[in-house]
């Protein structure tokens, strides 16, 4: 929901998906896409990381802010201890020149 005049949503319902959702914000001449994400653990991370980098490329600006639910432990994000999803996913944030802001370390979900 937007509630400013000034900005405008741009969505391109074919980047959109069960797992991968994204919109561009405008205002005057700034563009941020924005990107939210949900890989499930029990896949592959890999055709996530294909999609998001293909969504990504296609949002017309290289302002990107992703955020979601990745399902992986980094020392990166406060994680203890890395996995094999957290490699893939820092070498892709790091390909994609993105950097990680927040530092958690509660879990989304717990058992």
């Amino acid at each position: 929901m937007v509630l400013n005049s000034d900005v405008d949503v741009e969505e391109d319902q074919t980047l959109n998906g069960e797992n991968v959702a994204a919109a561009v914000i405008k205002a005057g001449n700034c563009r941020i896409g924005v990107v939210s994400v949900y890989f499930e653990g029990d896949m592959p991370i890999g055709p996530y990381l294909d999609r998001v980098r293909y969504v990504c490329s296609k949002l017309g600006t290289d302002k990107i802010i992703l955020g979601g639910d990745v399902n992986a432990w980094s020392v990166w994000w406060g994680s203890e201890r890395n996995d094999a999803r957290g490699v893939d996913l820092c070498d892709f944030l790091d390909s994609e020149g993105l950097h990680i802001l927040n530092e958690g370390n509660t879990p989304t979900f717990e058992v």
